[in-house]
């Protein structure tokens, strides 16, 4: 499917292109990465993309906002990518720094000081992960499990995705490295794992997509999340969704959409018509789209008014704006939603 010229991906997002600007490696963002995703483009997955330097966006955002999600950064202008967390949102500014707003119990809203040259941003359930253009990467926030712990040597990494209790970092090799929490095997990827060029990590699973349009998936699978349908081939873009009860999301070449693993929220049920899509998000219990046109669709829970308060999972995250259009990027956070627009 051709990707009109406006979109690319950069950061986890996908954003509008320009002729000039610096590099991007292609790399997913889990949604709720746990994203936490995840957002992504949907053409040329094995390819780099230029990220303009003028391309600059406000943020929207819907859904659960029990933590403070919805309190978006003043001004809320100038933004190249989001990304959203379990209970906190991140956003990155054209100049590689990072704002961070919800829930920050583990300090995961507090960005280390001085910390500039940020190129890409993940969100995961109570820590935050980001990659820096030297190919270092730098987390805080929650450290139980030593999910913040970046291992040695720090450097030639080229995609970041953060999970509940763990972390993983793709190389420029097209090799992973996972640290962290392990009790369901989700620091311990497949043996010969190789070519990757993208990763998606939720609470407890992780995907990866390999130059070949295959996934490969490990770790937590009691509702068949980690199960690739078949044919496991065409694949441009990965996304991880749920809580304990883990779904996965995979965006074909042709813009279709597949969704394996928990239903329980009808996170299958793709609207249709399943094409023109070029990037997919996996919350908690919702999944969310971008197509082609710059609209965006949202499923699962959420979809009907939460009442006041609100009770688990119905936040309204999978209620659209109406007057939502020209959407450049999507992100998904637990029970949120996030896009950037002009």
């Amino acid at each position: 499917m051709p990707l009109p010229s406006r979109f690319h991906h950069a950061q986890g997002s996908t954003v509008a292109s320009s002729p000039q600007g610096r590099r991007s490696n292609y790399m997913i963002r889990s949604p709720f990465s746990i994203a936490r995703v995840g957002c992504v483009a949907a053409a040329a997955v094995l390819a780099a993309f230029t990220s303009p330097a003028d391309a600059q966006y406000t943020i929207e955002s819907w859904g659960s906002n029990l933590s403070g999600q919805q309190n978006l950064p003043s001004p809320n202008a100038g933004f190249t990518a989001i990304a959203g967390g379990g209970g906190h949102s991140m956003a990155l500014l054209s100049g590689g720094t990072i704002a961070a707003w919800g829930l920050n119990t583990s300090g995961q809203c507090n960005v280390p000081a001085g910390l500039t040259g940020v190129t890409r941003i993940e969100a995961g359930n109570l820590h935050s992960l980001v990659l820096k253009s030297n190919g270092s990467a730098v987390a805080w926030g929650w450290n139980a499990f030593g999910q913040c712990n970046v291992p040695s040597p720090n450097k030639n990494f080229i995609g970041v995705s953060a999970g509940r209790e763990h972390s993983v970092l793709l190389k420029s090799g097209g090799t992973v490295v996972t640290f962290g929490r392990n009790n369901f095997g989700q620091c311990s990827p497949p043996r010969g794992l190789k070519n990757v060029v993208a990763v998606s990590s939720n609470f407890d699973h992780n995907l990866a997509l390999r130059s070949d349009g295959s996934i490969a998936a490990w770790g937590r699978n009691d509702f068949g999340q980690c199960v690739i349908p078949v044919p496991n081939s065409d694949f441009v873009a990965v996304a991880t969704g749920g809580f304990h009860e883990g779904f996965s999301m995979g965006l074909k070449a042709d813009g279709s959409i597949v969704v394996w693993g928990s239903n329980n929220y009808g996170q299958h049920s793709v609207p249709l018509p399943n094409a023109g899509f070029v990037a997919i998000a996996a919350g908690s219990t919702h999944c969310m789209a971008l197509r082609i046109d710059g609209t965006v669709v949202c499923w699962g829970a959420g979809t009907t008014p939460p009442s006041d308060p609100p009770v688990f999972p119905e936040f309204g995250q999978s209620i659209v704006p109406t007057s939502l259009a020209g959407v450049v990027a999507i992100a998904a956070g637990n029970n949120h939603s996030l896009v950037l627009r002009p």
